[in-house]
């Protein structure tokens, strides 16, 4: 669609063409698009694991030709990358288009169907503003499918379902994931605009993403209370930390419906004019700049909390195992585990924190049809916008990502120890591990440490040190089911 082309036309003729365009983008170019996307997601994790499994497959000499396969999968992943991204720009380009056919239209003609012109303004620049989150979150939807897929293998295969915080945790995982789909599909049908209310559409975002919020809060707050034996002052400030995330999501909902309700009896008003203005102030962030970043603000204190005190627990378990081993450099199973929830944690602690940083950032007047008069192009997006889209999913993908990673860490130690049993034979001594007694009294708790010095141990009578439910039992699904509050082994 050619400036000269519509420069023929007359304004009937410019915003027929214009609304065919729009409907050939959300119909034809899109759908692939946001397919592509998805399985932009699913193959970009897919081939990191593909990558890890091809280099520990390599190191022990099970694969031929290691560097050979590996090039040829990221040669591949890259044709697919370049493809995505020109399916990107075939979409952005019409968009840009459409935006021109405005300009034109504009300039040269005077709308003489003001309905019409309205609603083909509206859906330019609403497809223009909801594609590129779109892009994102399908993206993002396509970690969380893969992560989930691997979440069901680990609890499967190594946990079981018949022990109940075992269950508890995973229902929790999955009603995330299905609440992170939910949220994608109902940002699919208002990009379509099959919605007949957007604000029914937009409860429903705000209803969803603060759901997957509390239940992240939940499970980080639940890995806490596990890692400190679930003592009763650490109970009490979870409780509290997840209470305040309660509140305050249940006052922005009530907020926004009361915000709505009087936008609808009375469409005239100022809010409802700024609102038309300015898409930034929308239902999720409650009209205002407090809104949903309150409730962020909270889930971050919880999650910085938790992960705090998972670090001290941390440093206080490696300073209890370097004092009774003379070599400290090699890390223990157990300190692994609590080192990726810390890191895991500081991530998305970043990752809260920027959210909160773009949302909380001065808004600059955002005037659709003013960025079209004066620049030709429609106006670019904001990282908030992305981050609004991406938020449900990046919560979900956290506690399936850790599941995933401890899963992963289990295979490789297990084929590490296969390996080293079928090549040396019965006699095997096994390595040094120690064995700590938790014993309570009226004073708290006080610590036996006794070191199991290396022991020669045939290959049929070897098990597996098990894993105490004080360091690690909430982040393997609770492997250790039936282990005896009394001890925990380290790997």
């Amino acid at each position: 669609m050619s400036r000269q082309y519509l420069e023929a036309l007359n304004s009937t003729q410019v915003l027929s063409v214009l609304d065919d365009s729009v409907e050939y983008t959300v119909h034809s170019l899109v759908p692939p698009l946001v397919m592509e996307s998805v399985l932009f997601g699913i193959i970009t994790i897919a081939a990191v694991l593909g990558l890890y499994t091809l280099w520990d497959a390599s190191r022990a000499g099970r694969i031929p030709f290691p560097r050979v396969i590996g090039f040829g999968l990221l040669a591949t992943y890259a044709i697919f990358v370049i493809h995505w991204a020109l399916e990107q720009t075939s979409a952005y380009n019409a968009q840009a288009e459409q935006a021109l056919g405005l300009l034109d239209l504009l300039n040269k003609h005077t709308p003489t169907n003001t309905t019409e012109w309205t609603h083909t303004f509206a859906r330019v620049t609403g497809t223009a503003r909801n594609l590129p989150p779109l892009v994102t979150e399908s993206a993002l939807f396509g970690t969380a499918t893969i992560m989930f897929v691997g979440t069901l293998c680990a609890a499967w295969t190594h946990a079981g379902w018949s022990h109940t915080q075992s269950s508890l945790i995973l229902g929790a995982v999955c009603l995330m994931y299905t609440l992170s789909t939910a949220h994608w599909g109902v940002n699919l049908g208002v990009f379509s605009r099959s919605q007949s209310d957007e604000s029914q559409a937009n409860f429903a975002l705000l209803g969803l993403l603060s759901a997957n919020i509390w239940f992240s809060d939940t499970i980080v707050l639940w890995r806490m209370c596990i890692v400190w034996e679930k003592r009763r002052t650490v109970l009490i400030l979870s409780a509290a930390l997840l209470c305040s995330t309660t509140i305050l999501s249940a006052v922005n909902l009530a907020q926004v419906i009361q915000i709505t309700h009087n936008i609808s009896t009375d469409p005239s008003s100022s809010l409802s004019q700024e609102l038309t203005r300015d898409p930034q102030k929308e239902l999720m962030f409650g009209y205002h700049r407090i809104g949903i970043v309150t409730v962020l603000i909270s889930s971050l204190v919880s999650n910085v909390t938790a992960t705090s005190m998972i670090a001290y627990k941390t440093w206080r378990h490696r300073r209890r195992v370097l004092a009774y081993m003379h070599n400290g450099s090699n890390r223990t199973r157990v300190e692994r585990i609590l080192a990726l929830m810390v890191e895991s944690g500081a991530l998305y602690a970043v990752i809260c924190t920027t959210h909160i940083i773009c949302a909380l950032l001065p808004l600059s007047s955002y005037d659709p049809l003013d960025a079209i008069v004066r620049t030709g192009a429609l106006p670019s997006l904001k990282a908030v916008d992305h981050f609004d889209a991406a938020m449900p999913q990046l919560m979900s993908i956290y506690p399936m990502m850790i599941i995933t990673l401890v899963a992963l860490d289990r295979a490789h130690v297990a084929r590490h120890a296969k390996s080293s049993s079928s090549g040396s034979g019965s006699g095997r001594p096994v390595p040094l591990s120690v064995v700590i007694d938790v014993e309570r009294n009226t004073r708290g708790y006080t610590e036996e440490v006794r070191l199991d010095r290396t022991v020669s141990r045939s290959t049929s009578d070897r098990k597996t040190p098990t894993v105490g439910q004080g360091d690690v039992e909430g982040e393997e699904f609770e492997l250790s089911q039936g282990t005896s509050r009394k001890s925990e082994g380290v790997v």
